[in-house]
């Protein structure tokens, strides 16, 4: 038969309302962490037999890992509202400790209790320090999440979580679903970790309904770890995905560019820049007024072209002439293969286009810099010096010079090479082109005979505008000097 002393043998160990329940691998007596940082209340159950009176007075008295911490007592019945001991913050070190108490009852006998123990835990988890980014599908992280990736994956987007340091049972794992532009997330947490799997990489699940409550763009995918006594981690690096639930640009891979003045003579030269050269984009479905196509010539990305809510295909790109002309490998010349291609950019998720065969490129020329290329007009061209054959003045026939050639003399363009060709046009005739020899070149100068059948086929003329192009049999490419105005009256008219 139990009797009163048999009760005091040994009282209920101290209690605390933010100690947590145990679980099975767990620190025991954790404390949660609102609790830390201030000052503990420590209670403690009413003894069974208990009479304190101003002579036989009770008194309890709390111990900390065997050192007493305060203690309380009474002369008259003990009420339950003081039935505890605060526990100043600074005893809240991290680790285990061992808290008990002693009562002595009213006839001086101590009593002790169960001892308690209680678990601090202030270190929050830490992620992994190389890369802690949550882990998706490459065809989600390649190709965004779709409408057809939802329906294939059962409404579900699935992504594994690193392991981190001291991963441990009781731990939650959080996801956030944001929108960075304007801050707006949902968020998913794991089931808290067990005994049994607290070791195995994590997996979020994110729901169809959750990604597409969240709406269509490019979503920042993060997560923390909050353990078991509510100490977060710091947030992971963000995942970009883009949700790309609106139908997608059809047909994948894109129709390929072509580029229109290519198509003409296969080949894109000097004289074709002008224009400029453009890049044809082919009609596609489903796009959007985001999408962009990126076009790429050579080894150069163009600037981003928006295609806007309607695009009016086909669309045409320019390809600005340095970009162009910076394709081109000038020591080795000629004819060479230049290859064009684009993507259609939605957001961060790229569609290409099928392959197109190279373009043929040829941008050598002759002659010295030209300051306003692909101009073929080049100011840096000496202007002609027309004569008279018999009155040698300047830029003036006379009837003195009938019935003679007309004489072009020029200083040589810099740098001038054998074999490269000079051609006249006096006023819309061309004469046939003079073709550059060493000894011209020492000499630095040219006189050109423009025939007597030209000068008088062309007729008199008070600003007749003669000037020449310069050019090679290697390639396509002439420029052309500027207009030099002739006086010519060298053909008698009667009255």
């Amino acid at each position: 038969m139990t009797t009163l002393l048999d009760q005091l043998a040994e009282l209920p160990e101290p209690f605390n309302e933010d100690i947590l329940d145990d679980i099975t691998g767990g620190q025991p007596g954790l404390l949660h962490s609102r609790a830390l940082g201030k000052e503990l209340k420590v209670g403690f159950t009413m003894w069974p037999i208990s009479n304190p009176a101003p002579g036989e007075p009770e008194r309890v008295e709390l111990y900390w890992n065997d050192s007493p911490v305060d203690s309380k007592s009474w002369t008259a019945p003990v009420p339950d509202s003081d039935l505890f001991i605060m526990v100043p913050a600074s005893y809240l070190q991290d680790g285990e400790h061992k808290v008990r108490y002693t009562v002595w009852i009213y006839t001086g006998q101590p009593v002790e209790s169960k001892v308690l123990t209680l678990t601090v835990d202030s270190k929050a988890p830490v992620l992994n320090l190389v890369d802690n980014k949550l882990i998706f599908p490459a065809e989600v992280i390649e190709g965004g999440v779709t409408a057809d990736y939802l329906i294939a994956c059962l409404d579900k987007v699935r992504a594994t979580v690193p392991t981190y340091v001291a991963q441990a049972p009781g731990d939650v794992v959080v996801g956030k679903w944001e929108d960075p532009l304007d801050g707006a997330s949902q968020q998913i947490s794991s089931e808290p970790l067990t005994s049994a799997n607290y070791t195995q990489p994590v997996e979020l699940t994110f729901t169809g309904d959750l990604i597409r409550n969240s709406g269509e763009g490019l979503r920042h995918v993060t997560y923390f770890v909050m353990d078991r006594a509510g100490n977060p981690s710091g947030e992971s690096v963000r995942q970009p995905v883009e949700a790309a639930l609106k139908p997608l640009p059809s047909p994948i891979p894109l129709p390929p560019p072509t580029v229109p003045l290519a198509d003409i003579d296969g080949l894109i030269d000097r004289r074709d820049a002008i224009h400029p050269v453009q890049v044809r984009i082919h009609e596609f479905d489903n796009s959007l007024p985001e999408d962009r196509v990126v076009v790429t010539v050579g080894m150069t990305e163009l600037d981003p072209h928006y295609l806007g809510s309607q695009p009016a295909f086909p669309v045409d790109i320019d390809v600005p002439w340095l970009t162009l002309k910076a394709q081109y490998d000038f020591e080795k010349g000629g004819e060479q293969d230049l290859a064009v291609s684009y993507k259609l950019m939605r957001r961060s998720l790229p569609f290409l286009a099928q392959d197109a065969p190279p373009v043929k490129l040829n941008l050598s020329k002759v002659g010295p810099e030209n300051p306003d290329e692909p101009d073929p007009l080049n100011p840096d061209l000496p202007c002609i010096l027309v004569r008279g054959k018999v009155s040698e003045l300047d830029n003036k026939l006379i009837i003195d010079d009938e019935q003679q050639d007309a004489i072009a003399n020029l200083q040589l363009y810099q740098p001038a090479n054998e074999g490269e060709k000079i051609r006249i046009f006096w006023s819309r005739t061309a004469v046939r082109p003079y073709v550059i020899t060493d000894a011209d070149i020492f000499r630095g100068s040219v006189a050109i005979p423009v025939p007597w059948i030209t000068v008088r086929n062309a007729g008199n003329h008070p600003q007749l505008r003669v000037y020449y192009e310069v050019f090679s049999d290697q390639n396509p490419n002439s420029e052309r000097s500027s207009v030099t105005l002739v006086d010519v009256s060298v053909i008698y008219e009667s009255s």
